[in-house]
């Protein structure tokens, strides 16, 4: 069922506002037939602070959030994303991801200032807590692509101030009604089974065996020969 992408700056308030999706959500699962809430974040990933200060690290970071995804998400429970998700590309992905499994998708956003968010990561320095340095924070806070409700891959999007709660109704209306339409483009194709580069590899080195054969009996004449093969490449 739904995918719930969270995102907003750093230390905007995404996980608290993730628990508290998961409190209206919770008793509405029975009701609406849905199995669970999964909630896909940073740990669960294995993703560390430190992944955002390095481009391979966190592109690498982006994908096992996908993996997650993709692994959690279906017809029967709740997907949220608890992750910086600040990149519009990547949000593209994860409704893509939603697409593929004709399940409704939004996006939600903590709307946070950027001195409130420095001053949060501070406080977390002060308690011992997992903080970004300074330079990270500037970085990801100048990265950071507001989500915009024309975009359909962001929409339905639900802003919610800092000093506001959730609305249970804004938030139920938006991941209720028809699921995406899955497509050709969106569908995954059939996996190839697991032996399949062992099996060309090894059909491959069968044919450069009796080219060299034919090639050592034919001498200096031209020669051509039939292969046959035995798997589909």
């Amino acid at each position: 069922m739904p995918l719930i992408i969270v995102c907003g700056l750093p230390c905007s308030g995404k996980t608290k506002r993730t628990e508290e999706i998961c409190e209206i959500l919770a008793p509405e699962l029975e009701k609406r037939g849905w199995s669970a809430i999964n909630v896909v974040n940073d740990d669960l990933a294995g993703v560390k602070y430190s992944d955002y200060g390095d481009f391979a690290a966190e592109k690498e970071a982006r994908g096992r959030i996908r993996n997650q995804v993709e692994k959690y998400i279906s017809k029967s429970s709740i997907t949220i994303v608890d992750s910086p998700n600040y990149i519009k590309g990547f949000r593209y992905e994860l409704w893509c991801i939603a697409r593929a499994a004709s399940t409704t998708c939004c996006t939600l956003v903590p709307v946070g200032n950027h001195q409130l968010c420095r001053e949060r990561n501070i406080q977390r320095e002060e308690d011992n807590t997992v903080s970004y340095t300074k330079v990270q924070l500037d970085e990801l806070i100048m990265r950071w692509e507001e989500p915009d409700k024309n975009r359909r891959w962001e929409s339905p999007l639900i802003p919610v101030l800092d000093e506001d709660e959730i609305e249970n109704e804004v938030l139920l209306a938006a991941i209720s009604g028809k699921g995406l339409k899955s497509n050709r483009a969106t569908t995954n194709p059939p996996l190839k089974s697991t032996d399949f580069l062992q099996e060309t590899d090894k059909k491959v080195k069968e044919i450069i065996k009796q080219i060299l054969i034919a090639q050592k009996e034919a001498g200096d004449c031209g020669v051509s020969i039939k292969v046959t093969l035995l798997v589909k490449i």
